[in-house]
């Protein structure tokens, strides 16, 4: 009997007493195990519905009062249809690609094939970089000239879009500060279909851009490149912006991966109209794929590489001196074309002196071969546009001029440009699609 009172009873010097601190030892590791358990569950749940669970009033990130009303779940204001707030520790990926719902398919309408970023309202989010090349591409589009175009609808249809015509990309940051300038004057139903397809291709395309439309006052004679001049001046009032895609209204890409970017040499966009069957220029010239920095083998001939003018390069247009049967001829630089702010400076911006139709994109073209550059262009695929029909506008009749003009271009560049460019604003008008800039550039002298 007293070796069982002993035993149980808890002697010092009996092994019952080991067994009960044994006991208790065994239960305090368990207790803190399940206590840091618990610490890394909570740790991971979101707790911002705890006292709607519980009937608590807590005061979690609370407005200027501090705490909730007791019993009063704190509601998170969404846009209708938006994803719940991300989990504590949890963090945004873009997805890769374009949308997968139904409606993302290959036609070029709105902005519906651009990936959103859906975010909970105070997250913190720091932005990548756009990569070098858009998910978010289609490839080869329709383009019809046979519908109606609402520019309203055009602007519900792409939300994103802000006043003014700027866009700037919402799930990454573009490198490519864009300024696209459109020569204008009495053609608004071109610049509807401009309008209605080029939005969604240069969101799709991610680049922080904007549209300005440079509209000529008057009747004298319509001077394209003077314009050109002051849609980079005032573009630059506006946003720093790096490079400028120059483009007539009536043009458009059939394939947006054409980029409408800037490259390391300045790059020519419209390479392959339909106005000339799709003809791309010859070769012989030094013309760069992609952008890649690297001339074709087939260099420049020096030769006939300094003086250039539209009869020049129709006489010349033969396959024993490096041309091929192409239109309208390999130094054509018009339609569309992009330089960066650098570029342009370079060559004192444009002539301000062709007034009327034609030879000032030859004389560009001259002065970025007397300042060392190179074209860059896409392929004959990729570099597709769509003309709009339309016959020769009044006051913009051929200029005669022009052949003498170009074959002086070397000394003449420095002495007409940007740093003898004069005009007068008269207004600027923010439309929710574009920006309206209408000058007064003079009469020719």
């Amino acid at each position: 009997m007293k070796l069982r009172e002993s035993l149980l009873g808890g002697s010092a010097a009996m092994p019952g007493a080991s067994l009960q601190r044994a006991c208790r030892l065994l239960v305090a590791v368990c207790a803190l195990h399940l206590g840091v358990t618990l610490v890394y569950y909570l740790a991971g749940r979101d707790l911002s519905r705890l006292p709607q669970l519980v009937g608590v009033s807590t005061s979690l990130q609370g407005g200027s009062n501090g705490a909730a009303a007791i019993g009063q779940p704190s509601r998170e204001l969404r846009p209708p249809g938006a994803p719940p707030p991300l989990p504590w520790g949890a963090s945004f990926q873009p997805r890769p690609g374009r949308d997968s719902s139904p409606d993302a398919d290959s036609r070029p309408g709105p902005a519906r094939n651009l990936t959103l970023a859906a975010l909970s309202p105070g997250t913190a989010v720091s932005l990548p970089a756009c990569p070098e090349e858009s998910p978010l591409l289609v490839g080869p589009m329709m383009i019809e000239f046979n519908m109606a175009v609402d520019l309203n609808r055009v602007a519900e249809e792409n939300p994103e879009v802000k006043l003014g015509g700027r866009y700037t990309p919402k799930d990454c940051i573009s490198p490519h500060k864009v300024a696209i300038i459109i020569p204008f004057r009495n053609r608004q139903e071109h610049l509807k279909y401009w309008l209605y397809y080029l939005h969604p291709i240069l969101q799709r395309q991610q680049l922080d851009y904007g549209i300005y439309v440079i509209n000529q006052a008057g009747e004298a004679m319509f001077n394209r490149a003077k314009l050109l001049n002051v849609g980079f001046q005032e573009a630059l009032k506006d946003y720093d912006y790096n490079c400028f895609v120059f483009s007539d209204v009536d043009l458009i890409p059939m394939n947006d991966h054409n980029a409408y970017r800037c490259f390391s040499q300045p790059r020519h966009i419209s390479v392959a109209m339909d106005k000339f069957g799709f003809r791309t220029p010859g070769e012989g010239l030094r013309v760069q794929e992609q952008g890649t920095g690297q001339a074709d083998s087939g260099a420049v001939r020096k030769d006939w590489c300094m003086l250039f003018s539209l009869t020049d390069f129709l006489d010349n247009r033969r396959s024993n001196t490096g041309f091929l049967e192409s239109l309208p001829y390999v130094q054509y630089f018009g339609g569309v074309s992009a330089l960066s702010k650098e570029q342009f400076l370079t060559i004192n911006g444009f002539p301000n002196n062709y007034w009327g139709w034609g030879g000032e994109d030859d004389d560009i073209f001259n002065r970025l071969v007397f300042k060392g550059m190179s074209l860059s262009r896409p392929n004959a695929v990729i570099g597709k546009c769509r003309m709009i029909r339309h016959s020769r506008d009044k006051k913009n009749e051929p200029n005669p001029q022009r052949f003498d003009r170009i074959a002086h271009t070397k000394e003449t560049m420095f002495l007409d440009g940007l740093n003898t460019l004069f005009y007068n604003v008269l207004d600027v008008q923010r439309y929710p699609l574009y920006t309206k800039v209408t000058v007064d550039i003079g009469t020719p002298s």
